[in-house]
């Protein structure tokens, strides 16, 4: 959004986004922390999964910003932009789903955007911490000190450091 309306920026770095609606990524994290629920049967397994759009549903109906953000299309912002984009998503991302940062790559080079580059880490969760899980629920079991990883923070200043001359 920022991009779009700022023409003075030399440069953007996204991580982990999302190129549709959120609504979609929210669907997956709710689906997700139910798959991963071993103490759900099949059955309510598949009860509860069913139910996630109307649960989805009765949040934008109480939050208004929550409806604004889950329907807000950043692909229709994206492909304007003509800002260089280095777009980045943990391998092991289990929030935004990787497949997301190519379909961000798409959407930018499908508007005119010639400099755009995206990344998938190896063995980086949705915070770009070495996590070969991935799964959110088990980031309080991380190891101390949970900092973004080196290679991550490398590749970006690699990334930004000649275009931002």
């Amino acid at each position: 959004m920022v991009a779009d309306k700022e023409s003075s920026l030399r440069a953007i770095v996204l991580l982990a986004g999302v190129a549709e609606p959120p609504r979609s990524a929210l669907h997956f994290q709710i689906k997700n922390g139910y798959d991963h629920d071993t103490k759900l049967s099949v059955e309510e397994r598949t009860a509860l999964i069913a139910a996630i759009p109307e649960k989805i549903e009765a949040m934008m109906s109480s939050d208004p910003w929550l409806k604004f953000f889950l329907t807000y299309d950043p692909g229709a912002t994206m492909r304007p932009v003509k800002t260089r984009v280095l777009i980045l998503a943990g391998a092991n991302e289990q929030q935004a789903v990787p497949a997301q940062a190519a379909a961000q790559e798409t959407v930018f080079q499908e508007g005119g955007n010639t400099d755009v580059t995206a990344r998938f880490l190896p063995d980086l969760n949705h915070l770009f911490v070495h996590n070969l899980d991935g799964f959110p629920q088990g980031y309080t079991k991380l190891p101390a000190p949970v900092v973004m990883d080196q290679g991550a923070l490398d590749l970006i200043a690699d990334w930004l450091s000649p275009r931002l001359k």
